[in-house]
């Protein structure tokens, strides 16, 4: 089954095209993503460790949750999808807080967003097919890496990271 995408220009603004997902990805045009990262009160973040399975980074540690939005969806809609699907947890969109949004890999317009909550491990429950594990990471450690200090401890660096860190450095 075809993923169907909104098409948009480098500026944000859509074009009126809908095209399927991986059509999208291998034309370069620019669709909307979202990140969220889960934070706890000790100031640490719910990390994803990706599925051997996935195409793209298999085994790396990545955001709390994140997602291409569908066609016709909003990005608080597709991260309420998305942390339903990975980590079976319900969120009710009024608890999320967006962070901002940056195009740092084209095609992706990416919209970021935190969810504050104390969560154990045991509340999220996956199948293994998108995520194969997660645990909790003090933000200032991931702060004070670089994107290639990032990528050598196994973490995606492509995500808008800086966006978590401004509204933890301003929270």
């Amino acid at each position: 089954m075809a993923e169907l995408v909104d098409i948009f220009d480098v500026d944000w603004n859509p074009t009126g095209e809908v095209m399927d997902k991986a059509e999208a990805l291998r034309l370069g045009k620019y669709h909307k993503v979202v990140v969220l990262w889960i934070v706890n009160s000790h100031g640490e973040v719910l990390l994803q460790k990706r599925s051997m399975g996935k195409r793209l980074r298999p085994g790396m540690l990545d955001v709390s949750v994140s997602g291409h939005v569908g066609a016709g969806e909003t990005g608080i809609d597709c991260i309420v999808r998305e942390a339903r699907e990975e980590l079976s947890i319900d969120i009710n969109p009024k608890d999320l807080i967006a962070v901002g949004r940056a195009s740092t890999v084209a095609p992706y317009l990416v919209e970021g967003f935190v969810l504050r909550g104390d969560f154990a491990i045991s509340d999220f429950v996956f199948d293994g097919n998108e995520v194969a594990e997660v645990k909790f990471v003090p933000w200032r450690e991931l702060a004070a890496m670089g994107p290639d200090e990032l990528q050598a401890n196994n973490i995606v660096n492509l995500a808008p990271w800086h966006l978590l860190f401004d509204y933890m450095e301003n929270s």
